[in-house]
């Protein structure tokens, strides 16, 4: 990266309302060659002094032994393990969403960087922030109406999903097979605000599983817990989700990756049903990804599909018109009330109007 950007960036941050004047960048220039040459041989093997545009010396005596050096080409930082990071590698940099927040870095091959003092990095999350661009971003991404106009291709894509790993694996059940009160108890369990229809697939645990104390769910939307001693603070959303990977820093958690920068912790505590899940869950999602990139041609049955609309065309031409005048339309969620009266005023009124 061009030195005078680096430069550019360095001096905005120490502008940041608010921070303290120990925690400032110094130009390299600024510098004493000793307190380089200390941060080179502590933490930034590797680094050649004439490459170093700036340094962030966080020790109480200022002797150059922690904190934060910057080249032209990487920031080296002693709670990166003395592992630098390339500045041309990175994608962003988030926050998670755990109980306790992380600072991470994702790099462009999707790997993602998890340093050991977590507050540290947290700190300068601004420096990639400026580096790249990437606001740091506190919400998944939005479906955009997907789930309206093809939650039930996907919803019938999940069944098929099911059906195979149930041919190995009998603890994945499909919820129109169990009793209404099971999935119920799932749902308080989980903490969730749906209703028992919405449920695709549960996820038998163990013979608890009878009561609806033990297991997970997944939704047309989003996959639930309600494992034992084992409960994460959000739903896991299949929209923009990209990646799932291991933590490093923790064997019992892994990152959840979505496309705008959203990263979100899943403390699944290493179980084996848990492993299955994330394989499913993997598969969902690759599957929303391709038919987000290939909408299916037929959308859901009734008048807003594209059979439906076929179905209107013909019947209007035939004179049957006062029946559509006349239809009332009632819609099983809110969301979907407001998707059908968009359609409403945008394809149905047009058509009538001009009809006369």
């Amino acid at each position: 990266m061009e030195r005078a950007r680096l430069r550019e960036i360095v001096e905005k941050l120490n502008q940041e309302e608010g921070r303290k004047s120990y925690r400032k960048y110094e130009l390299a220039e600024d510098v004493p060659e000793e307190r380089i040459q200390s941060a080179i041989e502590t933490y930034a093997q590797g680094a050649r002094p004439e490459d170093v545009v700036a340094l962030l010396d966080t020790t109480l005596r200022k002797n150059g032994r922690d904190g934060f050096l910057i080249t032209e080409s990487r920031i080296y930082g002693k709670c990166l393990d003395n592992a630098p990071i390339d500045l041309d590698k990175v994608r962003f940099a988030a926050l998670t969403r755990a109980d306790v927040p992380k600072a991470v870095v994702v790099l462009q091959d999707g790997t993602v960087r998890e340093p050991r003092n977590f507050t540290e990095l947290k700190r300068e999350l601004s420096f990639f922030v400026e580096l790249t661009g990437h606001e740091l971003v506190d919400s998944r991404p939005d479906s955009g109406g997907f789930y309206q106009r093809y939650g039930a291709s996907l919803r019938r894509r999940i069944k098929e999903i099911i059906e195979r790993h149930s041919e190995r694996n009998s603890s994945y059940r499909l919820a129109e097979s169990e009793e209404p009160g099971l999935l119920e108890n799932l749902i308080v369990k989980s903490g969730a605000d749906l209703c028992p229809e919405k449920i695709v697939v549960v996820h038998n645990a163990d013979e608890e599983m009878a009561a609806g104390r033990n297991g997970a769910f997944f939704t047309e939307h989003a996959y639930y817990e309600c494992y034992y001693s084992h409960k994460n603070v959000e739903p896991i959303s299949y929209m923009g989700l990209q990646a799932i990977v291991p933590s490093a820093r923790n064997a019992y958690s892994s990152l959840l990756i979505y496309r705008n920068g959203y990263v979100q912790e899943w403390c699944h505590m290493g179980w084996e049903e848990t492993t299955e899940d994330q394989e499913l869950l993997r598969e969902i999602t690759a599957v929303l990804q391709e038919m987000e990139e290939h909408p299916p041609l037929e959308e859901e049955e009734g008048l807003f599909s594209i059979k439906g609309w076929k179905e209107f065309a013909d019947r209007r031409n035939e004179g049957a018109l006062e029946t559509y005048k006349n239809s009332v339309f009632v819609s099983s969620t809110f969301k979907d009330m407001h998707f059908e009266r968009d359609a409403i005023h945008e394809k149905v009124l047009p058509v009538l109007n001009k009809a006369g």
